[in-house]
């Protein structure tokens, strides 16, 4: 598998990430436990074609747990590349 990609690189897509998680956690407050990278450029089967998908997981601060207001158990946003965030108790219950 070769270090670059064509649109942008590997470093590309890893400054992508990497902003976007920023992103993610200061707009909803959140803090991204982990994160990593579930697509088919992991297995070396990617095509020109192929996107990239990002998953990580977060929590949120205490008090929001403490809160009457329910936790969304998802975040998602969209970019160069698809990430889906779901949060850290959803991963507890399995």
């Amino acid at each position: 598998m070769e270090d670059k990609e064509s649109d942008g690189g590997v470093d590309g897509l890893r400054s992508a990430v990497e902003s976007a998680l920023v992103e993610l956690e200061a707009r909803d407050g959140v803090t991204v436990v982990f994160a990593a990278e579930k697509s088919s450029r992991v297995f070396g089967s990617h095509h020109a074609g192929s996107d990239s998908d990002v998953v990580a997981l977060f929590a949120w601060p205490t008090e929001r747990y403490l809160s009457l207001r329910p936790v969304p158990t998802a975040l998602t946003l969209q970019l160069p590349v698809t990430e889906a965030y779901p949060e850290v108790r959803t991963h507890l219950r399995l």
